[in-house]
């Protein structure tokens, strides 16, 4: 019964703190598998739940297969990503969290675990990456601020602010 609660209220999009797999690595063309593997075989290791999907098939298939099943974070693997030993970020939501290397990609899931799904996790990250950027203006796509490039303190504050007006 618990189980069907929980199924229920989450709408089956778990948060990564309790999902199956937490993230899915994919393979844009068969010259990454060995990187989608090494990549996959380094997370588990650290005791992430992911796996990996090297099949022959366009990346948009993949990309939407997963996003159906419901895994909280999709990597996307290609030719500049293994160039740079790196991973493209997608949340489940769509939108693109830019890349990351294995020990920013640690960060961000330790992050995400500790919070357990709370809201401020998302106040709390960005204040991280406010300090991490020294105050540089980046184009933060997880707010979906009109392609406008804004300080991440700033967008902070801002948001902070609407909520704050809203509960008045």
């Amino acid at each position: 019964r618990f189980i069907g609660i929980l199924i229920e209220q989450y709408e089956a999009k778990f948060p990564i703190w309790l999902a199956p797999i937490q993230i899915i690595l994919l393979s844009i063309t068969d010259r990454n598998i060995d990187q989608c593997i090494q990549m996959n075989n380094l997370i588990n290791q650290k005791g992430y739940r992911s796996k990996i999907d090297i099949r022959n098939e366009k990346i948009g298939l993949k990309i939407r297969e997963s996003t159906l099943q419901r895994i909280p974070l999709i990597g996307i693997i290609g030719d500049k990503e293994e160039i740079d030993s790196s991973i493209a970020l997608r949340s489940l939501d769509g939108s693109n969290l830019g890349n990351f290397k294995l020990e920013k990609l640690y960060e961000l899931m330790n992050e995400l675990i500790e919070n357990k799904g709370r809201s401020e996790w998302l106040f709390d990250l960005m204040n991280l990456l406010a300090c991490d950027l020294g105050g540089t203006k980046v184009n933060l796509g997880l707010f979906k601020n009109n392609d406008k490039n804004i300080s991440p303190k700033l967008l902070i504050k801002e948001r902070y602010e609407t909520i704050k007006y809203r509960s008045l």
